[in-house]
């Protein structure tokens, strides 16, 4: 099983049928390639836990880069990322090893995340304007490469965003204070990075996902909502009443494309 039992245990009946079939496949397999294309189809149809998307990228790595297949893995392996990373999946070592940048991946900018990594040195207002593990770092490099002082607009939020950090991490433990509390930055996009990277730690949140899609739909991330209710819909199976809630929206704000999946609903499966 390519699963942990205590996820596995966890998950609805219909889903563990699903993940019993997908690893009768793999067993039978060996070669990488013919393990990538049916994790890909299997993902297709269902939500898919970031143990498969790593069985993906096993052959990453020991291939020689002089090997004429080298190159195409690497290919291959930044498409697989682009749906990794749809399935709430980020593994950011393993992406810099590919030299996959944000840029690569489904979003034109990098995430701000609360536990954000700070490289450049050339760090703006942007860099500032939310809570972050590097705020300070940021700040410092900040004022080094300004042509003036920062204003007292600019030194207020950094202030503010510096205690909403500390609240944040101490809210981590519950979901309700935590998601709260990431609303008072004021940043649809933080909002979303930072909920889709815990999911993608826990599927099972259920008081998560729910947050979020009503957050979604109030603030019009219609798009969004329509592939966040997907991803939902094609983990936890059995929950009928979420999935008719996900085909009424899909009425009344789609349709969207979904970039990964199959776009017939789960109930014609």
């Amino acid at each position: 099983m390519s699963l942990s039992k205590e996820f596995y245990d966890r998950c609805c009946p219909s889903y563990k049928k699903v993940i019993d079939g997908l690893d009768e496949k793999l067993a039978c397999m060996k070669d990488g390639k013919e393990v990538r294309d049916a994790i890909m189809e299997f993902s297709r149809l269902y939500l898919t836990p970031k143990e498969y998307w790593n069985r993906c990228f096993e052959h990453d790595g020991r291939l020689d880069k002089n090997d004429p297949d080298c190159k195409m893995w690497k290919e291959l392996c930044k498409k697989t990322a682009k749906h990794a990373f749809f399935h709430l999946h980020y593994d950011k070592e393993k992406w810099n090893r590919l030299c996959l940048t944000r840029n690569n991946l489904p979003h034109d900018k990098y995430a701000k995340l609360i536990d954000y990594q700070y490289y450049s040195c050339d760090a703006g207002e942007r860099d500032i304007g939310y809570p972050h593990n590097n705020l300070e770092e940021c700040f410092r490099n900040f004022e080094e490469m300004a042509a003036s002082i920062p204003s007292k607009k600019v030194i207020k939020r950094y202030e503010e965003m510096k205690d909403l950090y500390l609240k944040i991490k101490a809210a981590e433990d519950n979901v309700d204070e935590w998601f709260n509390l990431l609303l008072e930055v004021k940043d649809v996009d933080f909002v979303k990075d930072n909920v889709e990277v815990r999911l993608g730690k826990d599927y099972f949140d259920v008081q998560l996902w729910k947050l979020y899609i009503g957050f979604l739909k109030q603030n019009g991330e219609y798009k969004r909502l329509i592939h966040t209710y997907s991803k939902y819909c094609r983990f936890f199976l059995d929950d009928h009443d979420m999935l008719e809630k996900y085909e009424n929206d899909m009425i009344e704000y789609g349709p969207f494309n979904l970039p990964c999946y199959s776009l017939h609903a789960q109930k014609c499966k």
